[in-house]
């Protein structure tokens, strides 16, 4: 077994041929442990991972819905501020159209007298 150090010196790790991984199994086969007891640690591992996801991306999901609903009422309301600033406008001209009407009739009456 070789053990080659990372260029950082973080960590280590060991690389193993195929023949060298036969010889590491059959010596832990003959200390008393089993292949069986490994397969499943590692499925618990691997329920544990999958489920620890799952619930992970699940409140994510629940997260971003929250937003997106947030936003959403950010955004109807930016709209009824327009619809109602687009009214205004419209009244306000409608207005200014009539007093330039009534001053139309003032001229026309200050011309007569």
């Amino acid at each position: 077994m070789k053990i080659r150090a990372d260029p950082q010196g973080s960590y280590f790790y060991a690389a193993l041929s195929a023949a060298k991984t036969r010889r590491v199994l059959r010596k832990s086969q003959r200390k008393g442990l089993k292949m069986t007891e490994t397969i499943i640690v590692a499925l618990l591992s691997l329920a544990g991972t999958l489920a620890g996801s799952y619930f992970s991306s699940r409140k994510s999901a629940a997260l971003v819905a929250y937003r997106l609903e947030q936003l959403e009422k950010k955004v109807q309301a930016h709209n009824n501020l327009v619809e109602r600033t687009y009214k205004l406008e419209e009244r306000v001209e409608l207005h200014e159209e009539k007093f330039k009407v009534a001053n139309h009739r003032i001229d026309d009456l200050e011309k007569n007298v």
